[in-house]
This record gives C-alpha cells, structure tokens and sequence, in this order.
C-alpha cells in the first residue's frame, strides 16, 4: 500500500510535532499525549492532536507552541 504525498506530509509533520513534544515532556508519553489531547486556547481550542495532524501550518503552529513552552513563554 502507497500513501499519498498528501498522506505522507502529514505524518511526517505528526511525526516532528511528536519527537518535539516528547523531548519537552522528557519522555514522559503520557503526560505528552494528555498535552497533545487537551484544547488549547492558544490554538483557538483545538487540541495540538487536531492541527498537527491537519496541515503544514497546523503543524508549525503547534510546533510554535512547544517552542514558547520550552523557552518558558507558554503553557
């Protein structure tokens, strides 16, 4: 089974925002996945899950988030 390019942009993407999340959580995946499942006002309240995985842009806007987090900016 192929994926399409569209397919395999998107898990590619996923698969950034995850191994960025994880290393900010310290691998703890739960705690990761509660974060990656749970509305965020900063992203209009829609979970980090949701727009990581919709699209380029709502990839790095997650992507923008867990930099803030990581710099001590966001939450």
């Amino acid at each position: 089974m192929t994926l399409s390019q569209k397919a395999r942009e998107k898990l590619s993407e996923f698969g950034k925002t995850y191994e960025h999340a994880l290393r900010i959580y310290r691998g703890d995946v739960d705690r990761m996945m509660g974060f990656m499942q749970r509305p965020h006002p900063m992203l209009d309240g829609k979970t980090p899950l949701q727009l990581a995985t919709s699209c380029s842009a709502g990839a790095d806007a997650v992507a923008d988030l867990l930099n803030g987090a990581e710099a001590g900016f966001a939450a």
